[in-house]
């Protein structure tokens, strides 16, 4: 089988737009990191918006983002995909939350103006949110389940239902993503069990479009699959952070790759792949 190798470009940081709310707590580290580091190990994923602005969405590197902008990089390393492109996929996170009392945890989602809420089995729920006709499921930690309605509006709309009922807990808590859509697995890893979240999978497409518009995700929904993926390019740092022009940087990039194809220093790996030296 033919190899398929990763595009990577240089782009300018000024280009690239991220698609959900930031969590700030892990920029400061990561920009400690980045000083001190000689090369960028891993690009950041993007798709192109296709909205004549010649933009990007941030797919992958939310906080690789945020931390070279701060820093005053002017460009970054990326590898850049399709929207459609065979390999590409969007999946979910959804929440546990705890450190709230249960009923604490539900009267605030429960608050949401605009919402309406239907007690349910756990089945019915995840069915009602995986069809689309449910915002979001909420599994208390009492065994109680209910879906979040929305009215039948916009998806801009159903947005910024979600980021509301998320605000009402990641603060005032503490919050994990997980990949279970039942709370049973949790309980015995979180003791002061709140509840689940559960939420909606959402196309590229659809993400695409709230970012052109100027809209944010609830941070901690989505979760992308890309192959193939580009690690470890280990692409040196200096060359990033120069005041060379951005067609000079792609220059360096370029030779950068052939070299590593010449001396045989790409692997591509065909099946799913565990690091354990990250």
């Amino acid at each position: 089988m033919e190899q398929k190798y990763p595009v990577l470009a240089i782009l300018p940081l000024h280009s690239l737009v991220i698609h959900e709310h930031h969590d700030d707590s892990r920029t400061g580290p990561l920009m400690a990191r980045l000083e001190r580091s000689e090369t960028f190990t891993n690009p950041v994923i993007v798709s192109p918006l296709h909205d004549h602005t010649a933009r990007y969405m941030v797919l992958d590197g939310a906080n690789r983002t945020t931390a070279t902008r701060r820093l005053g990089f002017d460009h970054i390393l990326a590898q850049v995909v399709e929207q459609d492109e065979l390999g590409v996929e969007t999946k979910t996170w959804n929440h546990v939350v705890w450190d709230i009392p249960v009923e604490t945890f539900w009267e605030n989602i429960e608050a949401v103006e605009g919402l309406g809420f239907l007690e349910c089995t756990a089945e019915q729920a995840n069915d009602t949110v995986l069809n689309k006709q449910g915002l979001a499921g909420v599994h208390l930690a009492d065994g109680r389940v209910f879906v979040a309605l929305a009215p039948a509006i916009n998806r801009v709309a159903r947005n910024s239902f979600l980021n509301q009922l998320v605000d009402t807990y990641k603060r005032a808590g503490r919050m994990d993503r997980t990949p279970h859509r039942t709370i049973e697995p949790l309980k015995k890893l979180y003791p002061s069990l709140s509840g689940l979240v559960f939420m909606p999978k959402l196309r590229v497409r659809h993400l695409s479009y709230l970012v052109s518009q100027g809209h944010f995700l609830p941070a901690g929904v989505t979760r992308f699959t890309v192959s193939p993926r580009a690690l470890r390019v280990n692409f040196p740092m200096d060359i990033l952070r120069s005041g060379m022009r951005l067609e000079e940087k792609n220059d360096e990039l370029d030779r950068f790759i052939k070299d590593r194809i010449e001396n045989k220093r790409i692997r591509y790996y065909a099946e799913a792949t565990v690091i354990y030296d990250e």
